[in-house]
């Protein structure tokens, strides 16, 4: 009864296939109509998927004289229906599995572990710096960083396990079957040794490293999602230890994630709220005795945590993205405060300004400067802005680019922290630059310690032959400064001038500066009133 009308290939029954189509003769020959999809290999290899249906023709007294398939290829839609599940559970630059589909599977993964009695680990990934290939480099090699990377993450994982990206440059792994605490610790150390290797793409020659969290099922969490919140807390962890490394997830990690997320959140009502301010420090000129400029400095009183250091709360800015807006902030108000100043008839002196690394980077950061000098009425001439050496150094080309507009706004350049990074002679002659400030760190014991004397006349010769003024700050003692003017030194900063003061306070310091004579030699200390430096 198997009619000639029917697909010549569906009688092509295999020894592996029998099974399933003794099964489809039993439901036709009942009378039943029979429908399913089947996976066609034509000889030339080409692979169709159709829809069969069969039915059953039957005389009047219910015999069947024969059967009558129907068939549509239905390959085109098979495909596009995976096509489009691809899309919605993988991500489209590296193929690995979004998070929702990673969730999934950690959930199955979960439920395994219970029934072995086994352990199963989340790993939370975070490449460090990757922003400045993508921001240097471009986004079309920062692509090809992510693939080589997602590649790289698949290779050092078993099919058992799972690695998913969650978006810019995070991912997580998780790994099942494991009896012991060092199986996941021993595949963290196979990934930071494998990310360690170069990659190399078109003519570049890159490095990138790994921040990584791991948290442990049952230990750390009953369900996936605290799972892998409990592996990202700890990988911020990894990030403030210095990066490169992995950390194991503790509960007092938790604590200080909840801490770091409500000071960021105080953050940005603080900045609402006006709870921000600014100090200024005196910078003085070691040959004429005066007062040529100074440098602002960021406060936050925060009403909830109190007075937060700035070393506590820009890491936390510039990570959560609030550091535009703080930038930006000073800006203004440094902008805002020079004109108050001179319509009290104060004689103005230059200003500088602190420029995060991460505002630098960023594709806006001009766009920005060039609004708020407009909208806010802004003289780039009474401002200076700040760069550490390592940031400038981080793409040379584009800080060149970006510094020469800069100045032909009128702004003077200097980078501070001269000394600790890893400055290029040859690059930084091409630099338009106005001033160099030796880092504190070689001032604090210039008159005992040769090295640091050493390395400070360095300095001074140097930006002496490249024509640059040479400012030391974290000047405290009047030996400090007397060696350093005796050394050519243009002018210092530091608590042996004047601790870093209100805005009122730098006036009335100045005033009182004025009056006990224009000159200062470096060896009198000027009075520095507590109740001024508040």
């Amino acid at each position: 009864q198997k009619s000639a009308t029917s697909p010549a290939w569906l009688l092509h029954e295999k020894s592996e296939n029998r099974a399933y189509y003794a099964n489809m003769w039993e439901i036709i020959l009942s009378g039943t109509v029979w429908q399913d999809e089947v996976n066609y290999r034509s000889d030339r290899g080409e692979e169709k998927i159709f829809r069969l249906t069969i039915t059953p023709i039957k005389e009047a007294d219910g015999s069947i004289i024969h059967f009558v398939a129907f068939y549509d290829d239905i390959t085109s839609q098979r495909k596009a229906e995976k096509k489009i599940y691809h899309l919605a559970y993988h991500d489209d630059l590296t193929t690995l599995p979004k998070r929702e589909l990673f969730q999934e599977q950690l959930k199955v993964a979960l439920r395994f572990a219970d029934r072995d009695q086994t352990m199963v680990a989340v790993l939370f990934m975070d490449l460090d710096k990757f922003k400045l290939v993508n921001d240097s480099l471009g986004h079309h090699i920062g692509d090809v960083l992510l693939k080589d990377v997602a590649r790289r993450l698949k290779a050092s994982l078993r099919s058992c396990d799972m690695v998913s990206r969650q978006g810019g440059d995070e991912f997580i792994l998780f790994i099942t079957g494991l009896s012991r605490l060092a199986e996941a610790t021993m595949v963290a150390d196979k990934i930071v040794a494998e990310l360690g290797r170069p990659f190399y793409i078109e003519f570049h020659k890159l490095h990138i490293t790994p921040s990584i969290g791991i948290s442990l099922y049952p230990q750390d969490g009953e369900n996936e999602t605290v799972l892998i919140k409990c592996a990202d807390t700890a990988m911020y962890s990894a990030k403030a230890a210095g990066r490169n490394n992995y950390k194991l997830y503790t509960p007092d990690m938790g604590n200080a994630s909840v801490e770091r997320l409500s000071m960021e959140n105080s953050m940005r009502e603080g900045l609402a709220r006006n709870e921000f301010s600014l100090r200024f420090q005196p910078q003085i000129d070691l040959e004429t005795g005066t007062v040529v400029g100074a440098e602002s400095l960021l406060r936050w009183n925060s009403p909830v945590h109190g007075e937060v250091s700035p070393a506590e709360f820009i890491p936390i800015a510039e990570e959560c993205g609030l550091i535009h807006d703080i930038g930006d902030w000073v800006l203004t108000a440094v902008g805002q405060q020079q004109r108050q100043w001179s319509s009290q008839g104060v004689e103005l002196v230059r200003v500088a300004v602190n420029i995060s690394a991460v505002q630098f980077q960023q594709d806006r950061f001009m766009t920005s400067i060039r609004a708020l000098v407009e909208s806010k009425q802004i003289d780039p001439q009474l401002i200076e802005l700040e760069l550490t050496e390592g940031v400038v150094m981080q793409d040379v080309n584009r800080s060149i680019e970006l510094l020469e507009q800069l100045k032909a706004m009128g702004f003077t350049i200097a980078i501070d922290d001269f000394g600790t990074g890893y400055s290029s002679l040859s690059y930084l002659k091409r630099l338009p630059l106005d001033r160099l400030k030796i880092d504190q760190s070689f001032i604090q014991d210039i008159t005992t310690d040769r090295t640091d004397l050493a390395i400070a006349e360095a300095i001074i010769v140097l930006g002496k032959t490249l024509n640059l003024e040479v400012v030391a700050e974290g000047v405290e003692e009047a030996d400090q400064q007397q060696l350093l003017a005796s050394q050519g030194c243009d002018s210092v900063q530091g608590f042996q001038i004047a601790r870093p003061m209100k805005a009122d306070a730098f006036v009335a310091w100045q005033l009182g500066f004025k009056r006990r004579g224009s000159r200062f030699n470096g060896v009198s200390k000027p009075p520095n009133p507590a109740s001024l430096s508040r």
